[in-house]
């Protein structure tokens, strides 16, 4: 099988984050997937609460949870988001953390948690889980594109490949800084 060689492009550090917020507005939710070297994986939806200013992805969890019990073993994960009525997906794989910092659980608090911490943000036991991004994906199949929005610039942790499978897609490359603080 033929592949056709890949232009590779470079993006600015806000171009990709603008990119991941955009996702995340169109929806929030996503597979939040840890014990990446374990099948089957353990994955779990969970909802996006922001991405700020350096590219972090913030949760909110309970500590006694099984997803914050698995990064404590494990801080690699990865997220999928998906906006499937416009055939856009993210991927973000990166390494999580884990707070109890209440000021920040009050900054990112959301209606929409009160579900899962009934007492607002002041519930026992609610964590803020911060998954800082190594690498990023983005894929717009209508326009036939995959992006490579971030690609670590600290200890690289794996290899990527720069062609898609079918050898057909664009690919555009930038490198950030990551800030792991929030």
């Amino acid at each position: 099988m033929e592949t056709n060689r890949v232009n590779i492009q470079g993006l600015d550090r806000k171009t990709g984050i603008e990119k991941m917020r955009e996702m995340v507005k169109l929806n929030p939710v996503c597979f939040f997937i840890t014990h990446l070297m374990e099948v089957p994986l353990q994955t779990r939806p969970m909802f996006a609460l922001r991405v700020c200013d350096q590219g972090n992805f913030l949760f909110l969890s309970h500590i006694e949870s099984k997803l914050n019990e698995e990064i404590e073993i494990d801080q690699q994960v990865q997220l999928l988001f998906g906006n499937t009525p416009d055939s856009q997906f993210l991927t973000i794989y990166g390494k999580a953390s884990i707070s109890r910092d209440r000021q920040k659980i009050a900054e990112i608090w959301n209606p929409e948690a009160k579900a899962w911490f009934p007492e607002g943000n002041h519930s026992p036991g609610i964590t803020v889980v911060k998954v800082g991004p190594e690498e990023a994906h983005y894929w717009d199949t209508k326009s036939n594109n995959m992006i490579s929005i971030i690609k670590s610039t600290s200890t690289p942790t794996r290899k990527t490949t720069e062609r898609d499978p079918i050898g057909k897609a664009k690919i555009k490359r930038f490198e950030i800084g990551l800030n792991f603080m929030v």
